[in-house]
């Protein structure tokens, strides 16, 4: 089984000094972004992708595609501290987190913004709306 593939690591967390409690495993959240920019995406390119230096893919989309993980898991990893913590009300810079990285995400699977690859393929060509 090939090893798998993720987008972002613990120390690019957009963290602060947000603690991390005993029992949250920020892993899980990298591997939950990661599938899920994989699944929005993989209608419009071949996943998963391979971000490594020496990858077809360009640079500043090696950074996109990092970014957006990083801003995906950070959000609900926040948030999920924020809940362990018994706080009734969402936090403000998780949720904003969360937010950008869903939008980024929507305009990647969107095709309003493209990955770009050495090639200049997009893998997968998709029709309709």
């Amino acid at each position: 089984m090939p090893a798998v593939v993720l987008y972002c690591e613990i120390g690019d967390l957009l963290l602060g000094s947000t603690p991390v409690h005993s029992g949250v495993d920020p892993n899980k959240y990298i591997k939950d972004a990661t599938n899920e920019i994989d699944a929005a995406l993989g209608s419009r390119y071949d996943t998963p992708f391979d971000l490594a230096d020496s990858s077809d893919m360009k640079r500043h989309s090696r950074l996109l595609l990092s970014r957006v993980c990083n801003h995906l898991a950070s959000g609900r990893l926040i948030l999920a501290l924020a809940m362990v913590g018994e706080d009734n009300q969402p936090n403000a810079y998780g949720m904003l987190l969360l937010r950008q990285g869903m939008e980024a995400l929507a305009l990647l699977a969107s095709g309003e913004v493209l990955l770009s690859f050495e090639t200049d393929t997009v893998l997968v060509e998709t029709t309709g709306p």
